[in-house]
């Protein structure tokens, strides 16, 4: 059976789960946080503040960084192709006009198209707006006279899990990914 993703509410708060060697993996619930401390799995480097997860018996402050007390082995795979997270990346913006898309009318440009062998990843694709992504149809950038509004980058860990760096981002996590907030 399948594990399921499970996406993060409003109400949850986000913890940046790092390896035993302070090597940035994932981040988790508080839920599941809370689970690996009680279980003796992990080591807590901060604190939310004022936010804490209650049980019948006791109130415990969230993480906001733990890190796992024992090494893991850690698939280092490609890092899988979504079209959210493009959309992300890009910042909701037609990467060749530059108009602001909404979820409905986004769509996705390979930009050396498919049938001339471009491949779906995130080297190849970018947010277009419908208008954009008709002219440009089956031919290149340069053959349409359109151009990238931006290099085509990988997405990092900001954008594969929808990190707002204006809201629910906590201070302490600047240390190991402060660096991306500017991309």
């Amino acid at each position: 059976m399948a594990k399921s993703k499970r996406k993060f509410t409003d109400a949850q708060k986000r913890v940046l789960l790092l390896s035993c060697n302070y090597e940035v993996l994932n981040f988790v619930s508080d839920v599941r946080a809370i689970l690996m401390l009680t279980r003796e799995k992990v080591d807590v480097i901060s604190h939310w503040d004022d936010h804490t997860f209650n049980t019948p018996n006791v109130k415990l402050p969230i993480p906001s960084i733990i890190r796992l007390r024992s090494p893991i082995r850690r698939k280092h795979g490609p890092v899988r192709y979504h079209r959210i997270v493009v959309f992300r990346r890009d910042g909701w913006r037609c990467q060749y006009c530059g108009v602001t898309v909404s979820k409905r009318d986004a769509t996705i440009d390979h930009v050396n198209p498919q049938c001339k062998g471009g491949r779906t990843n995130y080297k190849n694709c970018v947010t277009a707006c419908r208008a954009c992504n008709h002219k440009k149809a089956f031919k290149t950038p340069e053959e349409v006279g359109m151009a990238l509004m931006s290099k085509l980058e990988m997405p990092n860990v900001l954008h594969l899990y929808n990190i707002d760096v204006r809201h629910g981002w906590h201070t302490s996590w600047d240390d190991f990914i402060g660096h991306l907030k500017s991309t």
